[in-house]
């Protein structure tokens, strides 16, 4: 049965159905009871022990559940009192209205306010050594490193905090906050530059810094890579348009990390020729498993064997380029098949086979 009906379109009066049959009342009253018998265990386990008291005396319901009786009348008489609401013998909170307040010594009160207010930021522990010499000079019994916070805390003895001190503090950050997008949960790549991961490597050998800037095609695992000095967005825009000149497909989106290096102009580029950019969510590296992936081979096939070369941007890079033209054309990969990325393009009719042994001029 509803309990509401609306009656005219346009009257927008509300009338319960069951008002004005006899015993509905009762009935919704006895149906809440009910629930509150059944979900809570100890208002059912009173209502027994009631019971049992009325049919079997004081003594008998004693030895049975070891309640006394004054309790038991308690109970009855909050029942009865109650007009027989089940909900009144849920058990009330038993804490205390009034509690004993903390009291301190003035003179300890004072001396730790002086403390914080008027000297260097000290916190308990280090108020503690200096007010036991205070107290046993005032002969004052000692207090805890505890009661020592707690004072500061009831007393609002709290610093101001500091914020940016080596900024200017009146200064609003007006620009506003980017909006980052994510790519979906178990996305998954059905075509070729429909979602490139793009990460980057740092390396320390024989005393020279060096970023290597690499990419992955998720869907046929064509990958790219290259040697920089410094990183910066503009250092990853370069990158990006040295990428755009060899790959064999058009690229829809990439994926990076919340790295500096792929904002400013890199990110802003993307926007201008309408590329997709998903970044990664924060502090999970297995979203990014293919270019991660292609990172350690990279480093156990090239990198490792060519660290003399590092000093030597141009050499390094131009010996890159020899080992990712071997990776992408004949370097077989056990995810597509055994066949290289070009040969996997070229399969799935993505790619002419003219294009393998392309190098991107």
């Amino acid at each position: 049965m509803s309990r509401v009906s609306i009656r005219g379109s346009g009257s927008g009066k509300i009338h319960f159905l069951g008002k004005g049959i006899i015993g509905y009342g009762r009935y919704m009253k006895y149906k809440e009871y009910l629930k509150v018998i059944t979900q809570n265990e100890i208002v059912s386990e009173r209502l027994r022990i009631i019971n049992y008291f009325d049919g079997y005396g004081a003594r008998a319901t004693k030895e049975a559940f070891s309640f006394s009786r004054s309790t038991i009348y308690c109970w009855k008489r909050t029942y009865r009192l109650s007009r027989s609401n089940p909900s009144s013998l849920i058990p009330k909170s038993r804490r205390p209205k009034r509690f004993r307040g903390m009291e301190t010594d003035p003179r300890i009160l004072s001396f730790v306010r002086n403390l914080r207010e008027n000297n260097y930021r000290l916190g308990k522990e280090k108020i503690k050594v200096l007010l036991d010499t205070y107290c046993l000079s005032e002969g004052i019994k000692p207090v805890s490193t505890s009661l020592v916070g707690k004072i500061i805390k009831r007393n609002n003895l709290f610093f101001k905090g500091l914020g940016r001190i080596y900024h200017n503090p009146n200064h609003l950050h007006t620009k506003p906050a980017l909006k980052r997008k994510r790519i979906p949960k178990g996305y998954r790549s059905l075509g070729a530059g429909d979602c490139l991961q793009i990460d980057t490597i740092a390396r320390f050998d024989l005393s020279t810094k060096t970023y290597i800037l690499t990419a992955i095609d998720l869907f046929s695992r064509f990958s790219f890579a290259f040697a920089y000095t410094t990183l910066s967005s503009r250092v990853s825009l370069d990158f990006f348009q040295k990428l755009t000149i060899v790959s064999p497909f058009k690229i829809k989106s990439v994926k990076t990390d919340n790295g500096l290096e792929f904002l400013g102009e890199f990110d802003g580029y993307l926007q201008k020729v309408g590329i997709t950019h998903y970044f990664s969510y924060p502090a999970t590296p297995k979203s990014n498993a293919f270019i991660e992936r292609f990172n350690r081979s990279l480093q156990e096939e090239f990198v490792e064997d060519n660290r003399e070369y590092m000093p030597d941007r141009e050499i390094f890079n131009r010996k890159l380029v020899d080992y990712l033209i071997y990776y992408n054309q004949i370097r077989p990969h056990k995810s597509l098949e055994l066949k290289s990325p070009l040969g996997y393009l070229v399969c799935n009719s993505n790619l002419s086979r003219m294009s393998v042994t392309h190098t991107g001029g």
